[in-house]
C-alpha cells in the first residue's frame, strides 16, 4: 500500500481489493515458475525475486555434475562465495541474466 501512496496518484479501491490483486499477482508469478534445465559454468542466473530476496549468482564451477560453486554478484549476500548441489541451484534459479552495457541486469531468453 505504501508504494501506491508514494506514487502520488489516487486510486479508489478498498484494502481488500488491493490484497486480492496482490494475491493474484503472486499466484501468476508462482504459475510462471520456470527453472533452467541445465546450469552452465561461467553463466549468471537470477532467482527472479523482488526486493531483499533478489539475487544474481555466477556459476564458477560444476564438480562431477553434482556440486555448483558460485559467487553472488548482486543482492543481500553480495560477494559471498558458496556451493550447493546442482539440484538446489536449479530450484533456486529462474533464468539466465546478463549485465547490459549500462550496467543493468537483463533476462536472457
Amino acid at each position: 500500500m505504501k508504494a501506491v501512496t508514494e506514487h502520488g496518484s489516487f486510486i479508489d479501491m478498498t484494502d481488500e481489493g488491493w490484497n486480492e490483486i496482490f494475491e493474484k499477482a503472486k499466484q501468476h508469478a508462482e504459475y510462471d515458475n520456470v527453472h533452467p534445465h541445465n546450469i552452465e559454468s561461467g553463466q549468471t542466473y537470477s532467482n527472479g525475486k523482488i526486493g531483499k530476496e533478489w539475487e544474481i549468482r555466477e556459476v564458477l564451477t560444476i564438480s562431477n555434475k553434482k556440486t555448483v560453486k558460485y559467487f553472488v554478484l548482486a543482492g543481500e549476500n553480495i560477494n559471498l562465495l558458496e556451493s550447493c548441489s546442482v539440484k538446489e541451484f536449479i530450484a533456486w534459479s529462474k533464468f539466465k541474466v546478463n549485465k547490459n552495457n549500462i550496467g543493468i541486469w537483463e533476462r536472457l531468453t
